[in-house]
Parts: structure tokens; sequence; C-alpha cells
């Protein structure tokens, strides 16, 4: 993990994992973070609980950035339908 914090406007508190040179994953309106900033995580462990937006609605914001801008989440979870 890379980045934990709500620093960043618009997202709350936010969790940003880098896969690799070209993509991070964020995930923000989290409620608590279960992993630390640059600890390694594996697929399917857990790294934050759901949290909601200002209004109190229940929100989990997800995003899918190739070299720092954000694309299609879609044929990059087409693994994890099954």
């Amino acid at each position: 993990m890379v980045y934990a914090g709500n620093e960043i406007a618009g997202y709350g508190s936010l969790v940003i994992l880098k896969h690799d040179s070209r993509y991070l994953t964020a995930y923000g309106h989290i409620q608590n973070v279960l992993t630390k900033e640059g600890a390694d995580v594996t697929k399917g462990q857990a790294i934050a609980t759901m949290g909601a937006q200002t209004n109190g609605q229940p929100s989990l914001l997800f995003e899918v950035r190739r070299d720092r801008q954000p694309v299609d989440p879609l044929p990059y979870l087409s693994d994890c339908a099954s």
C-alpha cells in the first residue's frame, strides 16, 4: 500500500495500492484501514472497511488508474467475476 489518509479532497478516507509501475487502485470513503502504508498486500486480503459519504450514505469509491489517469475498471475485474 502506498497511501492511507484523508488529505485528498473528495475521497474521504482513502487507500491507494500500487500494483506495478503503471497501475494503481484507489478506494475512497472507507471507514477503517486494516493495513499500513508500505505493507505488501496479497490478493483477497482485506485492506479497509466500507464507510460513508459526508451525508451518511454508505459508499465506496473505487478507481483503477493507468499512468495516473482513471480508466474503466471493468476490463480489469473480469477475473473476479467467477
